[in-house]
């Protein structure tokens, strides 16, 4: 083994538990939005009421199956500066998931 392969192998070896790579733990999200069976333009509608009761740089998780979605979601945050933090699409259910965190509060 050569000496690099030694020394990482050695200094994953040396991590404490809670110290080894992992996956970061899901962020809690202030609410979850069950906007599935839901038309355009509810779902957005749905998340810009709960995003206006979220706190600053709180999270909202949307769940829905309305393709549109895809598309009017990513908008909404840009056009509100909020972040999409993540979006993802369960082929075999055909639920679209985003998690988005709200802006901090401008002074």
């Amino acid at each position: 083994m050569s000496k690099y392969r030694d020394g990482a192998y050695q200094s994953r070896l040396n991590k404490r538990d809670d110290q080894r790579d992992e996956k970061p733990a899901p962020i809690p999200a202030s609410e979850l939005i069950d906007a599935k069976g839901l038309q355009c333009p509810e779902p957005v509608m749905m998340l810009h009421n709960a995003i206006r009761k979220a706190p600053p740089d709180g999270y909202v998780q949307l769940h829905a199956t309305d393709p549109s979605t895809q598309r009017d979601v990513p908008q909404f945050c840009q056009f509100l500066e909020h972040q999409l933090i993540e979006s993802s699409e369960d082929e075999t259910t055909g639920i679209y998931s985003f998690l988005i965190k709200k802006q901090a509060s401008k002074a």
